[in-house]
This record gives C-alpha cells, structure tokens and sequence, in this order.
C-alpha cells in the first residue's frame, strides 16, 4: 500500500474547508478586528493544517500523536474564534460549522 501524503487525509481536507471559511470570515470583519480576532483567526486555522502536515511528515508516532494534540488545540481555538465573531454580530450563527469543526 503506498502512502498518498497528507494531503489525502479526510481530517486535512475537512481543515483545508474549515481553513476557507476562516479567510472568508476574517475578510469580512471590520477594520478594527484587522489585527485582533481576524489575524488571531487565520493564525489558528492554518495551525490546524500546518500541525497536520509537520505531524504526518514525523517518523515516531508520538511525535505524530504530539502534533495532532497541537492541531486539535488549534482547532479549538478556532472554534473559539468562530463563536467570538458570532456574539460581537460580526456574522450569523455557525452552529452547525461549530458543532462539527471539533470532532477531530
């Protein structure tokens, strides 16, 4: 069986999405979030896939089973970030997104 790289994983592809809707989201704040919750946003949705990718390219599997727990943290605090949004009115509620993003 050959290795397909990380990029097949389903977790990495759900994150890659998870990823996009951060961006989209961060793009629409208003200016005074543009160093604040959008670039803490997009800081902790590209963590979840770099975390993935570093993880996946260790040889040890604790080492993997390390970097997943930091891309679990970091998809947590995404989450985190979503729901922030969501109480200051910044977009609509992202129930269903928020519901599903952690189960990682």
């Amino acid at each position: 069986m050959a290795d397909r790289g990380f990029e097949s994983l389903d977790f990495y592809q759900d994150s890659l999405k998870l990823l996009k809707a951060a961006y989209r989201l961060a793009n629409s704040l208003p200016d005074c979030e543009r160093y604040n919750l959008s670039d803490q946003l997009r800081r902790a949705a590209c963590s979840v896939l770099l975390n993935i990718a570093e993880g996946y390219g260790r040889y040890h599997y604790l080492d993997r089973l390390r970097f997943m727990y930091i891309a679990r943290g970091s998809l947590t605090e995404t989450k985190s970030a979503f729901i922030i949004a969501e109480s200051l009115g910044y977009c609509s509620p992202l129930l269903s997104l928020s519901e599903n993003i952690c189960h990682f």
